[in-house]
């Protein structure tokens, strides 16, 4: 019989195989970024002369069914060694270098293409242009909240403008947090793109796993969906920083199992303050700290005094990280982080985004709103539908206070929220759609039987 792992694997590669790597390539074909690469023309097409497997002079054809081949070798051989019996660390070795050739070595293509030909149409306006600029105006002394961004790259970006040019919707960490990454790097190579930190965080990331999931088949389901998602991938190419919320949201989900609470905390809050999904964790994952068993019979006043201790380095991070741009500008930062993305503003992003979708799109198709440009109050739908599931989400935890509920139910109130809200992108999806895979898989941390791992 073959285990879930392999079903899946086999399943998410056949799926990366036709929507992640293609639409790299494709990128790259597209941006004529041989032009800017001539070294990788002997890797696309080895010998001279015209390639058998080129195709409508698409010189990444060739590279293309390498690696899907490639892919299907190694997904065949993971099923393989799981029939053959004990073969945990084969393998692990085969996924991670599915994971390797379909998602680490295009998306360094796609970064090297970008600085090559420093054509930014390569890589995302909000997670990695403009979290660029925005470190440049922080280091130039200058408030990202209270500039505007044109004059640069996002200004006519991919042959439009996006509003983005006047709002930048991230918390403060966004960029604050990359400085010290961005101000080495640019030291050492002279050059700097933000997916330099997604790729080294995308990869870390696989540790938390590892360390929070026993079971081996669950672990490497997890991985897989991680990993070859594409909902999630797509946007982690082009640099959606998606990816940095996960992994924080991993550690904590790590430090709490642990019993490290502080450290939980402190790594929760440098989440929320970078993008604003990680604020729905919250409630669930301070409740799985706080009614813990072993704390049923400490008084009152010694929780309290506890728990001040757990929170403190948090707090101060969260607090450290957004206060000094609040009081900076406070109406630009509110304008930026809050009213552009829910609709206050006319120039707010566009109801149901460009590639979105929930209730918004029954708003536009049936014309009970004429555009997507026009203010509505989504907040009010959302504060209908999450209050209730909120409420009931709480009473469910506190019943049985386990971490596989508290992931469950944060993911499942936040793709709630999203789902009521201005726009709800794909990558947005991608994201939420995940944590009930993890949940899953740490739910029984009991080793199977001939597991091995």
């Amino acid at each position: 019989m073959l285990s879930i792992d392999s079903v899946l694997i086999l399943f998410f590669v056949s799926i990366g195989v036709e929507m992640i790597v293609p639409y790299v390539l494709d990128q790259l074909d597209f941006h004529n970024s041989l032009e800017y690469l001539p070294w990788l023309e002997p890797v696309l097409a080895p010998g001279s002369g015209d390639h058998p497997l080129a195709v409508l002079d698409n010189r990444f054809v060739p590279l293309k069914l390498l690696i899907r081949s490639i892919s299907a070798g190694l997904a065949l051989g993971y099923v393989f060694a799981g029939l053959s019996g004990r073969r945990n660390l084969i393998r692990a070795l085969l996924l991670y270098l599915l994971i390797a050739v379909n998602i680490l070595i295009p998306g360094m293509l796609l970064v090297a293409a970008r600085i090559s030909a420093d054509n930014h149409a390569l890589a995302h306006d909000g997670g990695v242009i403009q979290i660029e600029e925005a470190m440049k105006y922080l280091l130039e002394g200058r408030d990202p909240y209270h500039e505007n961004y044109l004059g640069t790259p996002l200004e006519n970006w991919r042959g439009f403008t996006n509003n983005i040019v006047h709002h930048l919707p991230y918390m403060p960490g966004s960029f604050a947090y990359s400085i010290p990454v961005y101000l080495l790097w640019k030291q050492a190579f002279g050059w700097y793109d933000q997916r330099i930190v997604h790729l080294l965080v995308f990869i870390c990331s696989f540790f938390f796993m590892h360390r929070t999931i026993d079971r081996f088949s669950r672990r490497m389901t997890a991985m897989a969906v991680f990993a070859f998602n594409p909902l999630f991938t797509r946007m982690f190419f082009l640099g959606a920083n998606d990816i940095l919320i996960l992994f924080l949201l991993l550690g904590s989900v790590y430090y709490l199992m642990s019993g490290r609470y502080r450290m939980g905390f402190a790594w929760l809050s440098l989440a929320g303050a970078i993008k604003q999904f990680a604020w729905f964790f919250v409630p669930f994952l301070v409740l799985f700290a706080l009614v813990q068993p072993s704390r049923k019979f400490m008084g009152y006043r010694f929780r309290f005094i506890q728990a001040f201790w757990w929170f403190l380095p948090g707090t101060l991070i969260f607090l450290g990280t957004v206060l000094p741009f609040l009081f900076w500008h406070p109406v630009d930062f509110v304008r930026d982080t809050w009213l552009y993305g829910s609709g206050g503003l006319k120039t707010s992003y566009p109801i149901q985004g460009f590639h979105g979708f929930g209730f918004a799109t029954f708003l536009l198709f049936f014309r009970w709103i004429p555009d997507g440009n026009v203010m509505f109050p989504f907040f009010w739908f959302q504060l209908l539908f999450c209050l209730p599931v909120l409420a009931l989400f709480i009473r469910l935890q506190l019943r049985s206070n386990e971490m596989p509920s508290a992931i469950l139910f944060s993911a499942t109130l936040l793709g709630v929220f999203l789902y009521f809200s201005r726009y709800f992108n794909g990558n947005f999806l991608g994201f939420v759609l995940f944590w009930p895979v993890y949940a899953w898989a740490v739910s029984s941390n009991e080793p199977e039987s001939g597991d091995g791992s």
